[in-house]
């Protein structure tokens, strides 16, 4: 990772997490916005992430409130969340 991506993720980041992540790793959240072209999800720890609409796979529709699967990458504006899947409504039952 560069330096400007170190940067990047430190100012995004809250205070007690670490530096560097592991941005491969499948995470969990929920949509917390939706704007055209765009949304942002709220993150398990507390953080929000932008991700681009043609990022959200399959043919489900999002909606504020949805829980979300994603992977972390650097993008251009910090760490964004791509390969955005809502997540089936039987895990969130369970």
């Amino acid at each position: 990772m560069s330096r400007l991506a170190r940067i990047l993720y430190r100012e995004s980041a809250p205070a007690q997490s670490p530096v560097l992540m592991d941005i491969e790793q499948t995470h969990y959240g929920r949509v917390a916005g939706l704007y055209p072209g765009y949304g942002k999800i709220a993150t398990e720890d507390g953080r929000m992430l932008y991700f681009r609409r043609d990022r959200v796979s399959g043919n489900r529709s999002l909606h504020v409130g949805d829980e979300v699967n994603y992977e972390q990458e650097l993008g251009e504006f910090g760490i964004e969340a791509r390969s955005v899947v809502v997540v089936d409504s039987q895990r969130l039952a369970s």
